[in-house]
């Protein structure tokens, strides 16, 4: 299988990396790669990919609400975001500037519909700090658990309001799910980078 190569950015903060791991993890229990901003791609050949001689480490990204790709084959659910740096260091030759965060991108359209609508009514803005630009590999088919093993799982207890576990969110409803997602947004949105939950207080 051949690999394709992406160059994105992650978050500086590891808690608000995690938050934003995990809200992708609920969305999508099966998702392999942590969440980040992709600034370039995709390329077959990693050996002619510059990297950008700006350094974006410590620059702010601006979340700005929540937004959608839907076609036949496609149901993509992400939040909107901008930065000055990214201008400068978009490597995307096949689209327009328009950077996002993954949230869902999966199969289930009706689900994807229903998250966006719900995400759509509520006021996401919040801002939190990249690390530097790096390239991310990709194979179709791969078993990885990248995502899976980085999440906050205090922060998803918080917001489910019970105790849960990798296994128990695999059999979630969809409305669960919506709420769980919503609650985390919420709270990123109204205390930004500063809600670091503890486990007492998060399982209740």
């Amino acid at each position: 299988m051949s690999a394709r190569f992406f160059q994105v950015v992650y978050f500086l903060n590891p808690a608000m990396q995690r938050k934003l791991d995990s809200i992708r993890f609920i969305a999508e229990p099966t998702e392999k790669a942590r969440t980040h901003v992709t600034v370039g791609g995709p390329f077959d050949d990693a050996s002619h990919v510059k990297k950008p001689t700006l350094q974006t480490q410590g620059s702010s990204l601006h979340i700005l609400g929540v937004g959608s790709f839907f076609s036949e084959r496609q149901n993509t659910v992400f939040l909107k975001c901008d930065s000055e740096y990214l201008k400068r260091v978009w490597n995307k030759k096949h689209y327009g500037y328009n950077p996002h965060i993954t949230i869902y991108d999966g199969s289930d359209r009706d689900f994807a519909v229903s998250l966006y609508q719900e995400l759509n009514r509520q006021r996401i803005f919040f801002n939190v700090q990249i690390g530097d630009v790096e390239l991310l590999s990709t194979v179709k088919g791969q078993q990885a658990f990248d995502l899976m093993l980085a999440v906050d799982w205090d922060f998803i207890r918080w917001a489910a309001g019970r105790s849960i576990d990798n296994l128990s969110v695999r059999h979630f409803m969809p409305w669960e799910r919506k709420m769980i997602i919503y609650r985390m947004l919420s709270r990123l949105t109204h205390d930004d980078e500063q809600y670091i939950p503890s486990s007492a207080s998060a399982l209740g």
